[in-house]
């Protein structure tokens, strides 16, 4: 029986002509889970657990939390000054909102939002929840931003020959894209370990997520998680390192499916933003930004900190190597 279906195998508990009928027998069809759950309850589908949360509760990862029937991201959203002072850190939460905006004009370019309380981009037919334009050295930049879960999403086949299939470590290609490597062979038989993780991270970011993965390989893209800079693994898909000392207090979350969820952030040319496939509909200024918050408001947080960026980190905003170069014009809502 499944959670859409009431399937019933008993000739006896039906009628002659529905059993003579070969195969299962549907006899109705569940109602969608929306309608079972209490009136006072909302489905929170920022990881596929799918919490069922209650007013004034929050969700099992205490990440999400059912606001008057709203969804909502429970932490605030953390923004990186452009400057080591620690005066300029503050713990203070600030809403969204118009007059915080206004309050912050001409200091906005030295404003970084971070993935930290950023929300999720899962579902992964969404955009990023914060994907900003901004000018540096008169070179239109964007910046997606968003938390990432991330699971060990991979597997192992087992090939049972003796035929060498290359050294540990070496590429395993399909269609040319690099899957995952040969590794220390087991019981006789040749095994390779394959797959990849973050597609649904990869689809807030672009529509291709491919050309993510090869944009950030050809160094269009400088990856940071939490404003700290982050080491981009070679090999197949997006595998990062970074030294979590140099990112904010509490950067990290959990969801139970189990996965660590973590901030990232990918920040290139406006330019080399449109040719991965980007969403450029979902492109704003931080001024949008610091007066409406999140591109959605499903699981948005309501409100934002400011912090120093450390002072070992370098600005995370700075131009790849490719982008010294490139100009280009564009609206920005």
């Amino acid at each position: 029986m499944t959670e859409h279906t009431k399937v019933d195998f008993g000739a006896d508990s039906v009628d002659g002509e529905i059993a003579s009928t070969p195969g299962p027998t549907v006899l109705e069809k569940a109602a969608p889970r929306n309608d079972r759950m209490a009136s006072n309850k909302i489905e929170c589908n920022a990881c596929p657990v799918l919490c069922q949360i209650s007013e004034g509760r929050t969700g099992a990862c205490d990440r999400y939390a059912n606001a008057s029937g709203r969804l909502i991201r429970v932490d605030p959203v953390v923004f990186l000054s452009n400057s080591s002072s620690r005066s300029d850190s503050t713990d203070a939460l600030v809403d969204f909102g118009a007059s915080s905006a206004a309050k912050e004009q001409g200091s906005q370019e030295a404003l970084f939002v971070t993935g930290v309380g950023a929300s999720s981009t899962y579902p992964d037919y969404r955009p990023a929840p914060f994907i900003v334009a901004s000018k540096l050295d008169d070179v239109d930049m964007v910046t997606v931003v968003t938390e990432g879960i991330f699971s060990y999403c991979s597997f192992k086949v087992k090939i049972d020959t003796d035929r060498f299939l290359g050294p540990e470590q070496a590429n395993v290609r399909c269609h040319g894209e690099i899957v995952g490597h040969v590794t220390t062979a087991e019981y006789g038989s040749q095994m390779l370990s394959l797959g990849g993780a973050g597609g649904s991270l990869r689809a807030g970011a672009t529509e291709n997520p491919v050309l993510l993965t090869r944009a950030i390989k050809q160094k269009l893209v400088n990856v940071t998680c939490g404003g700290a800079p982050a080491y981009v693994w070679p090999g197949g898909g997006i595998t990062v390192m970074v030294d979590v000392s140099r990112m904010p207090d509490r950067s990290f979350g959990t969801v139970p499916t189990p996965a660590i969820v973590a901030p990232i952030e990918f920040t290139m040319t406006y330019d080399a933003y449109r040719d991965l496939g980007g969403h450029l509909d979902a492109v704003r200024s931080l001024d949008n930004v610091l007066a409406s918050g999140p591109e959605h408001m499903e699981g948005a947080p309501l409100a934002r900190r400011t912090l120093a960026r450390n002072p070992d980190n370098p600005w995370p905003r700075r131009p790849c190597r490719p982008c010294s170069t490139r100009r280009h014009a564009h609206r920005k809502r």
